[in-house]
């Protein structure tokens, strides 16, 4: 009895994940959901929830700071222009404390940071892109994982002792995102014929 129970149990839980998927072509209107946290010189911090600000575009604005992106999250650097493509701006317009710190939630929104940029660990993930900044004073640090070893829930951003983002300044960064999507339609049928096995199973004991 308890073994079919088991049995029924595990066929009910696959059925939850067997349509997820993974999207790796995620825009900066893709993300919204995701949540960001500044960290100030003074202590202080404030959290925002990312929303979409244009068809390819989205972003956060705060009391005095802001973060964006526009296009592919993949983005690009064109070395000839010293240029970043589709790069995330993080802007502080108005903080005379600094910004010494910054955390990515993408994960609360089910989008997920690929860091590994030449063989596609997580299928449908694609090859990712490592943290890459316009400031040799900043860091990132990848944590929740998602799917080993590639896909991360959270992003921090840390400025080297001493240094922050100034009054004026900008920091402009690129880092790829993926997002896991699940297939509502098809879930809800799998999840019924395991919900129906369930409980033949429970009939025939």
């Amino acid at each position: 009895m308890l073994k079919k129970l088991i049995v029924g149990s595990v066929l009910l839980s696959t059925s939850l994940f067997s349509q997820a998927g993974i999207i790796s072509n995620i825009n900066g209107a893709d993300m919204s959901g995701i949540q960001v946290t500044a960290m100030f010189g003074n202590g202080s911090s404030e959290t925002l929830t990312w929303a979409a600000t244009g068809a390819t575009s989205g972003g956060v604005t705060g009391a005095g700071w802001s973060l964006s992106l526009t296009g592919d999250t993949f983005g690009d650097y064109n070395g000839a222009s010293n240029m970043f493509v589709g790069d995330w701006v993080l802007s502080n317009d108005s903080l005379s404390i600094g910004i010494v710190g910054l955390e990515v939630n993408a994960g609360i929104a089910g989008v997920y940071f690929d860091d590994a940029d030449s063989i596609e660990y997580t299928a449908g993930s694609n090859v990712g892109r490592p943290f890459a900044s316009s400031s040799t004073d900043v860091s990132a640090s990848f944590t929740n994982v998602f799917s080993a070893p590639d896909l991360f829930g959270t992003m921090n951003i840390d400025w080297k002792p001493t240094t922050f983002l100034d009054l004026g300044q900008k920091l402009t960064f690129l880092t790829d995102t993926d997002k896991s999507v699940v297939s509502e339609p098809a879930t809800a049928l799998v999840f019924l014929s395991g919900l129906l096995a369930l409980v033949n199973i429970r009939r025939k004991s």
